[in-house]
C-alpha cells in the first residue's frame, strides 16, 4: 500500500506521569550539558523511596534472562515479554506469579514470533506486534479472547517497536528509510512522519535504543533519537523538536561512527569505540511531569543525565550518593519501574535491601517520586 501524507491530527491516548512538582515544558529546548562533569546525587533528590519487588521464581514464572526486552505495569499487574519462550508472564503489584499468556502458532487469533507488547488505552487491551508485520489485541482479563488483528501494509516491510495512540498506532522501523509511520487501525492507512532527523539505515539500526524509542506524556507520543538522543513530539504527520542536549564537541556525528563501522563488523564494538570521542547511543528515556531521565553512552561508560524542567538545572551522574547505579524504566501509579537482572541486582538495590538467593528470579526496583 502507497504511504501517504498528510492526516488528521491524532487523538492521543493518554498516559499521565506524575512527578515532584508541576514545572514549564521544554518546547524544543537544546540543553547544554557537560558530560565531564559528573556528581553523585543523592536518589532521594528524585524519588521518594525505592520499593523493591521480587518476582516469583516457580518454574511457569521463571523468565528467560537473555530474551526480555519489555514489560509494561498495568492496574497493579506486571506483563513481562519472554521472547524466547513467546510469551508474557503476568505477576501482581507484589511479584506473585498470576499466568502465562501464550498464543504462539498460525491459528486465526495467534501470533508467530512477538517483537514487542504495548497497553491499549482505548481498547483496553494487551497489544503484540509479531515480526510478520501483524498487530494482536487481546483483552487484560483471563482468558484474554482477541479482540481484533490488524496486517500492517507492506509500505513498511520491519517494525521494530509500535504504540498505540488514537485509533491507530505509531510504528518505528530501524531498518526503513521512514523510520516512523503511523497506521489508522479503521482505514488501514500508512502515513509517514515527516521530521525525523536524517540518520543513515546502517547507523540508525546500530543505535536502536535497547528499550522501546516511543513514549507517551501528557496525552502526546514522544520519539527519542537513539543516535543523538533528542525528544520529538509527533503531533500529526510530523515531529517536532521537544527537548534535545547539546554536548558541544562531544554531539553525535553521523561520519564518526560511519567510519568505524566500515572498519569493523562488530556493531558493538563500533558503538563503544565511538562513544570514546561523542556521546551515543541513547539507552532508554523517560519523562515525569519535573523530570527528563535519560541513559547515554560517553567514554565507554553509561550515564545519566537528569533534567529538572523546573529550574533548568542538569545533572550528570553514573552513581547515586548511595552507591547504586540507575536506569530509567517504565512509568506508572506515579513511579518508574525498572526489571533488574538477578546476577547483576546487587548494584541497583537500595542499601539494606536482601539480595537475591541464587535462583531467584527478576527484581522490579519501583522508584516512587517525591509528592506521590
Amino acid at each position: 500500500m502507497q504511504i501517504v501524507k498528510p492526516f488528521a491530527i491524532l487523538y492521543l491516548a493518554v498516559i499521565l506521569l506524575a512527578g515532584c512538582v508541576q514545572g514549564r515544558q521544554p518546547e524544543g529546548n537544546m540543553e547544554s550539558v557537560d558530560l565531564l562533569t559528573v556528581s553523585e546525587p543523592s536518589l532521594h533528590d528524585f524519588f521518594k523511596q525505592v520499593e523493591v519487588i521480587q518476582l516469583e521464581g516457580r518454574d511457569s514464572a521463571y523468565l528467560n534472562t537473555s530474551c526480555l526486552s519489555r514489560y509494561l505495569v498495568v492496574e497493579d499487574r506486571i506483563f513481562v515479554m519472554d521472547r524466547a519462550n513467546q510469551a508474557v508472564v503476568i505477576f501482581d503489584a507484589s511479584g506473585k506469579w498470576k499466568e502465562t499468556f501464550r498464543r504462539y502458532g498460525r491459528g486465526p487469533q495467534e501470533y508467530v514470533m512477538m517483537t514487542d507488547i504495548a497497553f491499549n488505552a482505548g481498547l483496553q487491551s494487551l497489544d503484540v506486534l509479531e515480526a510478520t508485520g501483524t498487530i494482536l489485541s487481546y483483552s487484560l482479563d483471563p482468558p484474554h479472547p482477541m479482540i481484533r488483528k490488524i496486517k500492517i501494509p507492506d509500505g513498511v516491510r520491519a517494525v521494530n517497536h509500535f504504540l498505540p495512540s488514537g485509533s491507530g498506532y505509531y510504528l518505528f522501523s530501524g531498518y526503513e528509510e521512514s523510520v516512523l509511520n503511523y497506521l489508522d487501525a479503521e482505514s488501514g492507512t500508512l502515513t509517514e512522519i515527516q521530521g525525523v532527523p536524517e540518520v543513515e539505515r546502517n547507523i540508525r539500526a546500530g543505535y536502536e535504543t535497547s528499550g522501546s524509542p516511543l513514549y507517551t506524556f501528557a496525552g502526546q507520543v514522544h520519539y527519542v533519537d537513539g543516535a543523538s538522543g533528542r525528544i520529538f513530539r509527533l503531533n500529526g504527520d510530523q515531529a517536532v523538536l521537544h527537548l534535545g542536549w547539546d554536548y558541544g564537541k562531544y554531539a553525535f556525528r553521523p561520519e564518526v561512527v560511519e567510519a568505524e563501522r566500515t572498519a569493523g563488523p562488530e556493531s558493538y564494538q563500533t558503538r563503544l569505540s565511538a562513544s570514546s570521542s561523542m556521546a551515543g547511543p541513547v539507552s532508554l528515556t523517560q519523562e515525569t511531569e519535573r523530570f527528563v531521565f535519560t541513559n547515554v553512552l560517553f567514554m565507554k561508560r553509561w550515564l545519566n543525565v537528569v533534567y529538572d524542567k523546573e529550574t533548568g538545572a542538569k545533572t550528570v551522574f553514573e552513581k547515586w550518593k548511595e552507591g547504586q547505579m540507575f536506569s530509567p524504566g517504565y512509568p506508572a501509579d506515579q513511579a518508574l519501574y525498572l526489571l533488574v537482572p538477578p546476577e547483576v541486582s546487587g548494584q541497583f538495590l537500595p542499601p539494606g535491601a536482601e539480595m537475591p538467593g541464587e535462583n531467584a528470579n527478576y527484581l522490579v526496583l519501583k522508584y516512587v517520586l517525591c509528592n506521590s
